[in-house]
């Protein structure tokens, strides 16, 4: 899933910021389409990542990740992570998607140490 173990430690140090913010997965979601939406109206993003990307801003983040099993007939997952969601209940491009899954980042991992995530 990361091309270097660096890539690994970027995306550890990136989920622990984004701890109680809400993402959001569907079907179909493409990266480049997830990025275009949660870039009106911010700036300065930081990006990192090869095989998993990410774009972070500072109330909102897109994050694409391979699955485990490593089948390229298999698209890559795309979340949208935003720090207040009520913009997402409101958008006509979430509305669009199929199967739209919300969850909220570190919750549902109480056996994690909270000092990881």
């Amino acid at each position: 899933m990361f091309a270097r173990f660096t890539e690994f430690v970027a995306m550890v140090a990136l989920s622990s910021t984004l701890r109680g913010w809400t993402a959001l997965e569907s079907f179909g979601l493409r990266y480049s389409e997830a990025v275009e939406f949660v870039s009106r109206g911010r700036t300065r993003p930081v990006t990192s990542g090869s095989l998993t990307r990410w774009m972070r801003f500072n109330d909102a983040a897109v994050l694409e990740e391979l699955f485990l099993t490593g089948d390229p007939n298999r698209p890559p997952r795309v979340h949208i992570v935003v720090a207040d969601s009520a913009p997402l209940a409101d958008s006509d491009f979430i509305g669009s998607l199929p199967y739209p899954r919300f969850s909220t980042i570190g919750q549902d991992h109480p056996e994690i140490p909270t000092r990881w995530v």
